[in-house]
């Protein structure tokens, strides 16, 4: 069964074979330099963002660094200070931090026990460290004004512990402190 013979036009006839190279042609210039240069541009895209994030995340790092180092430059110049003008020598420290402790029991009317001393270098410093174990005998009031004068006192002191034991008297306490004070080692400045 064959139908009847179909006749095209003919411009379609000659103009058949011209079109299919021309597809053809754009086809292969197609893959030839428009697909690569797409796929090229895509690449270098998500290679920006990359980047982008990459610098984003190095900027951070360095803000971050920055800080510490600002925070090192302060440790420095505090640690100059500290071992300048609040530590002294032993002589000059000592003394005064054992009479000012004296001084504050006697004037808030604490007995004070038997005190006892110690002294250890502190490693990586030109520091020692004298500590004071001074047991104190009052009222409530008394050793809590106490502590609280430590706290503010003008000279560089610390509570290293504190154990409170009852009397059987009402009202009063026997606190055993250990005070720490710290000086420069002798023929050591600051540093």
């Amino acid at each position: 069964m064959s139908g009847p013979p179909v006749h095209r036009p003919f411009w379609q006839r000659r103009l058949l074979l011209p079109f299919a190279v021309l597809m053809g042609l754009n086809a292969a210039v197609f893959v030839t330099y428009t697909l690569p240069r797409s796929l090229q541009e895509r690449s270098l895209s998500s290679s920006a963002r990359t980047l982008r994030s990459e610098v984003q995340r190095e900027g951070r790092v360095v803000d971050e660094l920055r800080r510490d180092e600002e925070t090192v430059q302060a440790n420095a110049r505090d640690s100059q200070r500290f071992y300048q003008q609040v530590v002294a020598g032993r002589d000059t420290t000592l003394v005064a931090s054992l009479e000012e402790l004296a001084w504050l029991a006697g004037e808030l009317g604490l007995k004070p026990g038997h005190r006892s001393f110690d002294q250890e270098t502190v490693k990586g410093t030109p520091l020692v460290r004298f500590i004071v174990n001074m047991p104190v005998s009052g009222t409530y009031k008394e050793l809590i004004s106490f502590l609280d004068r430590l706290e503010h006192s003008p000279r560089f002191l610390t509570v290293d512990s504190i154990k409170l034991r009852d009397k059987k008297e009402e009202g009063r306490a026997d606190l055993d402190i250990v005070i720490s004070t710290y000086f420069r080692r002798d023929g050591e400045g600051g540093g």
